[in-house]
């Protein structure tokens, strides 16, 4: 290999590093623009992905087999944008158009992370970091409740109420909480395949810290994730696990905060609601959507609203945001797009880690927007990258 090579290697981990170590941070590095006179939020995560996504074209690579079939749909969504003109203003698609380049920048990271992979970087090495990834993101939450237990005052920046539970650094219990059940589940499974006590400490950890931020959905992503794991393992004793985390979680402290209530009604009120508004804005444009992330323009033109909140972009369901964004035809490409990428892969621990995390997103997609999330979207990447076999 010569000099440039080894450089340009060098520099491709050294990148990729930088994305790793920063990835827990979450929203705590998130910083305000304006575009078009919109105000955006940019993170570092994503400016990283986006270079290493760039750095794909100017860069002999190759590209594997699977990856052609992201490609429909990322084209229909391009359409849906164009078509969206007669409907929102320029800049309003414009400002979407960015969310779409985002998406299409993490599917191409999955192409960096597998090149990385073909150029001598080990599977093992991969898996181990996102494994440590998600116990960091457990630690940062359980010292967000002990330090700082009250987070209400975060309404005042659009973020949702919360009181005596962990929202972790991503400010959303939710979204952490499905960060912390893949790390349970890739712990989980490297413990099956080297017996070290070492992951069973990790997943006792995580598993507190998942209990705390008491989210539902991600309690039933973990509970899909360990049902698939006992059918795929034919172990079942692998469902203790999951019987001795449900027990726990009447021990949980009972505060008097709505949220660490685990048989709130309120937050369902507001899923189902969102669940009408986003069947609403379906309606209008059932075949094709009404653009890529075009939900805030469609939500402010039939219902107004604040269009500063987080919730203005979102879909309490991915599957709704698809239908809403691209409609029926992008559905249908959507999760053709899912099954050619997630199944049919070697029967060895990284295929399974990648079926059972891609079982609990899917359960955990009906109750948030987390299929687009981008820290979701970027780990994701890596575990289908290590999964993937070398056919080009």
């Amino acid at each position: 290999m010569d000099t440039a090579k080894k450089f340009q290697n060098k520099l491709d981990k050294l990148l990729l590093i930088i994305y790793l170590v920063l990835f827990p941070f979450g929203q705590l590095l998130r910083f305000q623009t304006d575009i078009l006179g919109k105000s955006i939020a940019l993170y570092p995560t994503d400016l990283l992905v986006m270079i290493m996504a760039l750095s794909l074209i100017y860069k002999k690579v190759l590209i594997p087999k699977i990856f052609k079939y992201s490609l429909n749909y990322i084209l229909f969504a391009a359409f849906s944008l164009l078509v969206s003109l007669s409907f929102f203003t320029f800049n309003q698609v414009l400002i979407s158009s960015l969310y779409l380049i985002r998406f299409t920048s993490y599917l191409l990271f999955f192409v960096y992370v597998w090149n990385l992979i073909k150029s001598g970087i080990k599977k093992e090495w991969f898996f181990n970091k996102l494994i440590i990834i998600s116990f960091v993101v457990s630690i940062l939450g359980i010292g967000q409740y002990l330090l700082i237990p009250d987070v209400r005052f975060l309404q005042n920046f659009g973020w949702d109420n919360h009181l005596l539970r962990i929202i972790g650094t991503f400010f959303d219990p939710g979204y952490t909480a499905i960060i912390i059940t893949f790390g349970i589940i890739l712990s989980h499974i490297a413990y099956l395949e080297v017996k070290n006590a070492k992951y069973l400490v990790l997943m006792l950890i995580s598993g507190i810290s998942l209990a705390l931020t008491y989210s539902r959905a991600g309690y039933l992503s973990l509970a899909a994730a360990m049902i698939v794991l006992t059918y795929i393992y034919k172990k079942y004793k692998i469902l203790l696990i999951l019987i001795g985390f449900l027990l726990f979680l009447p021990f949980l402290p009972r505060p008097a905060s709505e949220g660490a209530r685990l048989e709130r009604i309120v937050s369902i009120k507001a899923r189902m609601e969102n669940y009408q508004e986003s069947i609403k804005i379906i309606k209008t444009s059932p075949l094709i959507g009404v653009g890529f992330n075009n939900l805030c323009p469609a939500r402010l033109k039939i219902f107004g609203g604040n269009p500063l909140s987080h919730s203005c972009y979102g879909a309490d369901s991915s599957i709704l945001f698809v239908l809403a964004t691209s409609g029926i035809v992008g559905l249908m490409l959507y999760l053709y797009m899912l099954m050619k990428l997630i199944l049919g892969r070697s029967n060895n621990s990284y295929s399974k880690a990648l079926l059972a995390a891609s079982s609990a997103l899917f359960v955990h997609s009906f109750f948030m927007n987390s299929l687009f999330y981008p820290w979701v979207m970027g780990y994701m990447a890596i575990l289908l990258a290590i999964s993937t076999k070398g056919d080009t």
